[in-house]
């Protein structure tokens, strides 16, 4: 098994320039001498709980904006191209019609790997070809998330939708 050592990632975001829905979840915690670091964790990780328990977020003032940091740390001990060969196998299973053995196993490859987008496309098409039309449109939705221009889960959730 290949080792990984952690590199975080981080995003910075003015406040203002996020949807009006994440805005109001983040202004809940404000305080008068502050940002509530533990609600603001709280709510980073409410708002980004597909990303599992590797993002971390806190907001500081920037010439008077706030601005919210995002941190996303991946596991060590990671094996991505062992995730890849799972990912291979899981999906020649759902090719061959046995998609429960398939989604069983998409399901623990997002968990291991929640910032890989095609993960969850393919957990969402197990989904839909289960008959789980909430959840495959959930795992559609995580995976837009992290790849807005991903065609394949556009045509998988426009089908969802008609």
């Amino acid at each position: 098994m290949t080792s990984t050592v952690p590199v975080p990632v981080t995003v910075i975001l003015p406040l203002s320039e996020l949807l009006p829905d994440v805005q109001d979840a983040f202004v809940l915690a404000r305080r008068p001498g502050g940002w509530d670091n533990e609600s603001v964790q709280a709510t980073v990780h409410r708002l980004f709980d597909w990303l599992g328990p590797y993002t971390s977020g806190q907001i500081t003032i920037v010439d008077g904006q706030p601005l919210l940091t995002l941190t996303f740390t991946t596991p060590a001990g990671r094996d991505p191209v062992a995730g890849e060969t799972r990912f291979r196998a899981a999906s020649t299973k759902a090719d061959r019609g046995n998609v429960g053995g398939a989604l069983r196993e998409f399901r623990e490859l997002v968990q291991e790997f929640p910032e890989v987008a095609k993960y969850h496309r393919a957990l969402g098409q197990a989904h839909l070809v289960g008959g789980q039309p909430e959840q495959a449109e959930d795992a559609f939705l995580h995976s837009l998330a992290l790849d807005p221009r991903d065609r394949d889960t556009l045509t998988l959730l426009g089908n969802l939708y008609v």
